[in-house]
């Protein structure tokens, strides 16, 4: 059994079957009425970390958004960069054709939205939707087909999906923040700037990064 669990999670498909899975599950539970008021539980299910005043009181929910994609867009963050140093994006030239597809994936839907929901003042407050591709889904797709697909597509894919949402994110900043706190942006800069340094004068050791990167996604 052990063995069988081993060989499924050491799979590189057996990761995009199981995202798949997982938001068929999803999908159902939310929308099955019986099921959807025990899923809606799970998702806002408290935990807290920490002692005292100085304790992380969140749920579920935000363990997936706030924790768990920051970490999984570090790792895409860390295959980008490894493609960059030695890899298929070396060159400027190489980054201009994902970045220019992206741009035609976020201007592109947001129009086609904007044309079908045109005079109606509510739904299009939701024009920014269809803007963003999940990168998720689309690293799930490529460890489902595995092998399948050649390299360079892959990093094509991914090099599209990060200038997508980085977009996207911008998107969110500009047109649906209220308020920008500017103490928690120049700390988060200071933060940026703090690892850029640390880089340039050749320091390898992870711990420093690391505590400044924790830093830094409180402050973001």
């Amino acid at each position: 059994m052990q063995h069988i669990i081993k060989k499924i999670l050491s799979s590189e498909s057996s990761a995009g079957v199981i995202l798949l899975l997982s938001a068929v599950f999803a999908i159902v539970a939310q929308n099955v009425e019986f099921l959807s008021k025990y899923y809606e539980a799970f998702l806002h299910l408290s935990f807290t970390i920490g002692v005292g005043s100085a304790k992380l009181d969140e749920s579920m929910h935000f363990l997936v958004n706030d924790v768990l994609m920051a970490i999984f867009f570090f790792a895409i963050g860390l295959e980008l960069k490894r493609e960059k140093i030695e890899g298929q994006l070396r060159h400027f030239s190489q980054i201009l054709l994902p970045s220019f597809a992206a741009l035609g994936g976020v201007m592109m839907p947001a129009i086609i939205f904007s044309i079908i929901n045109w005079g109606d003042a509510v739904a299009m407050k939701g024009w920014a939707i269809p803007t963003a591709t999940d990168i998720a889904f689309a690293v799930g797709v490529m460890a489902l087909l595995g092998k399948k697909i050649p390299a360079s597509l892959k990093i094509f894919v991914l090099t599209l999906a990060i200038m997508d949402d980085l977009c996207a994110i911008l998107i969110i900043a500009l047109f649906y923040s209220s308020t920008i706190n500017v103490i928690y942006l120049g700390g988060a800069a200071v933060c940026v700037a703090i690892m850029l340094a640390m880089s340039r004068l050749g320091v390898d050791k992870k711990l420093p990064f690391i505590i400044v990167a924790v830093v830094l996604w409180v402050m973001v």
